[in-house]
């Protein structure tokens, strides 16, 4: 509800009073906090409890997201939060909480839209998206709308979703308010911009009558869960690092280790299926190297967007220094007049197998070029924060978080590093009492059963098993009575089997019920977890027709489709279905939160 005039006239005075006593740097901090808040806040909304009342006069603002990591929500969350700031009533959902065919029914739709892996929309758009483009989408004459798209330009469909939507809308007959906005991960500079500049434009498109009510306009908004957290991408908060372990032994190709953070104090709250976001830092060996062969001045000052920093502090704190991106090696191809790597980049399959094995550093190598520090600032991309699955429960670890980190790459023949930038630091560059910058990246597509009796089957191998081992835990200090059945899988069990012992310790307990295993290489033919699944059908689809629910998480490249197609074919097979009845039925498991995944 509204606050009244009395009480808003007090407010005011208030805030006026304590607002006079701050700088201009305070200010745009306390700004963003309060626009925080207000937007944690909606987060914590149920969907029926979206809707923000204003004032009668106020016009209503439909603002939908679709989102697979977390950023899309972020973004719909802020814009929500400053349309309410400026008296419109706001209806704010997921993509994956409506009925696609209430678009019709819109007269205002702001639309934030990521895109995942190969072009896809994030699963939580994939009915919107299917209905929208097909030839049973409704005439959208009286829509007014706009789109914010996020990509990734390191794949070669950067923003399709976004821009499918976009395009498609207008054919339906939907009027735009303003340019669709495409971003790279490095988004937050283009965001600030985009949200005052789209609600002015709403502003001065609204029917006479329809002015939106000017001055301060406060709401009350009910927690629909938590305290209100302001530790998020934007501020995170330095976690001290606690331990540091390895999970795999000599020779394991793939080296992977468990780290342990300690977050006492920070206020943060999580659940089981959420994921650690962290700013990571380049390697200073590789920042050395990017300066010495670049020849730029490492101390020269250098301002881009709101921040002035030596050059040598932009690359380690900064800037994407160990993925390929399109608009970088356009911009050096231009820097170093090479028609081989302009011939590279307009090749998208050789480029695609070219990219994936050389950073940033090798492209200075291949195609010498000299620009001044300022030049290649601009040229690179801004860093992003990684995403790794949280590997513990808050019940059994509440002012810790754990995770189960893969190293990616190291260093090649010659000495030089070439590594993830993330995975590096936290298993090489770290030690015990650093800290580092993280927050909390909600999952609310990835969680366990509200009711405790539910059966549970889990599929993770690899690293794919860190949520699933918060899962187990969670469930065993709840005193959970569902069972819980685990899938894993790996290439060797003496070297890779992450987590064995407390594996057999749950089961020893009575936590885990079954345990099934997979190493691809310990044998002469390759075996994986949805073998395993064919193997135990009978079992696997009597516990589906128990009302259990199923959980994959790991590669999303073929993995997690692999997986689908063994548990399809599960249900075809044990359940007498056609192949057509067996995708419904995961269809259906799907809508109803049955079968969920975090995959990537």
């Amino acid at each position: 509800m509204a606050i009244s005039p009395a009480v808003r006239q007090d407010l005011e005075k208030q805030l006026g009073k304590w607002a006079s006593a701050l700088d201009e740097v305070q200010l745009q901090w306390a700004s963003g906090y309060l626009a925080g808040v207000a937007a944690a806040r909606l987060d914590n909304l149920a969907p029926a409890e979206h809707a923000v009342h204003g004032e009668a006069a106020a016009p209503t603002l439909t603002i939908w997201y679709g989102s697979e990591t977390g950023n899309g929500r972020g973004v719909a969350q802020r814009l929500a939060a400053d349309a309410q700031a400026r008296g419109f009533s706001v209806e704010l959902a997921s993509t994956a909480d409506i009925k696609p065919r209430s678009i019709a029914k819109l007269d205002t739709l702001l639309l934030v839209m990521s895109t995942h892996g190969e072009g896809d929309p994030p699963e939580d758009a994939e009915a919107l998206h299917k209905l929208v483009l097909s030839d049973r989408a409704p005439r959208l004459d009286n829509l007014k709308f706009a789109v914010f798209a996020l990509g990734d330009s390191s794949y070669p469909d950067f923003c399709q979703t976004g821009r499918e939507l976009d395009s498609r809308l207008e054919a339906l007959g939907a009027t735009r308010l303003m340019e669709r906005v495409d971003v790279d991960v490095d988004f937050e500079s283009a965001e600030d911009a985009w949200r005052p500049s789209l609600l002015e434009k709403v502003e001065t498109v609204l029917k006479p009558g329809q002015a939106a009510p000017t001055g301060p306009h406060l709401q009350l908004i009910r927690d629909a869960e938590s305290a209100v957290q302001r530790i998020d991408r934007r501020n995170p908060y330095d976690a001290e690092v606690l331990e540091i372990s390895p999970l795999t032994v000599a020779p394991s190709t793939s080296p992977v280790h468990h780290v342990e953070l300690l977050l006492e104090g920070s206020g943060l709250e999580w659940q089981p299926g959420d994921s650690l976001g962290l700013w990571p830092r380049n390697d200073a060996r590789l920042v050395d190297e990017i300066i010495e062969v670049s020849g730029i001045d490492a101390e020269a000052r250098v301002e881009r967007g709101a921040e002035t920093l030596e050059a040598r502090e932009w690359l380690a704190r900064r800037l994407e220094l160990t993925q390929l991106v399109r608009p970088f090696l356009q911009a050096w191809a231009a820097a170093a007049d090479s028609a081989d790597l302009r011939a590279l980049i307009d090749d998208p399959d050789r480029l695609a197998e070219w990219t994936a094995a050389r950073q940033v550093i090798d492209v200075l190598h291949d195609f010498p070029a000299r620009v001044d520090a300022a030049t290649l600032v601009d040229m690179l991309r801004g860093i992003s924060p990684r995403l790794y699955s949280i590997a513990s429960s808050p019940l059994v670890a509440d002012d810790e978080i754990h995770l189960t980190v893969k190293r990616v790459g190291g260093r090649d023949s010659r000495d030089r590093l070439r590594a993830g930038v993330a995975s590096w630091q936290l298993t090489e560059s770290v030690s015990p009492g650093d800290t580092l910058p993280v927050y909390v990246e909600t999952n609310p597509r990835f969680r366990l059963p509200e009711d405790t009796d539910a059966p549970a089957i889990m599929i993770g191998p690899g690293t794919g098993v860190a949520p699933l081992r918060a899962f187990v835990q969670h469930r065993q200090a709840l005193g959970a009575s569902g069972a819980n059945w685990l899938f894993f899988g790996a290439r060797n069990r003496r070297t890779d089997f992450l987590y064995q012992l407390e594996w057999q310790r749950f089961r020893r307990e009575g936590a885990l019920d079954r345990l099934s295993v997979a190493f691809s290489r310990d044998q002469a033919e390759r075996i994986y977890v949805q073998h395993r699944l064919r193997e135990r059908g009978r079992d696997v689809f009597d516990w589906l027709e128990r009302g259990a629910h199923v959980y994959v998480c790991g590669d999303g490249k073929r993995m997690a489709a692999d997986v689908h197609q063994a548990l399809a074919d599960v249900i075809a097979e044990q359940g007498g279905r056609t192949p057509e009845q067996a995708a419904e039925y995961l269809d259906a498991m799907q809508q109803a939160k049955r079968y969920q995944k975090d995959v990537y």
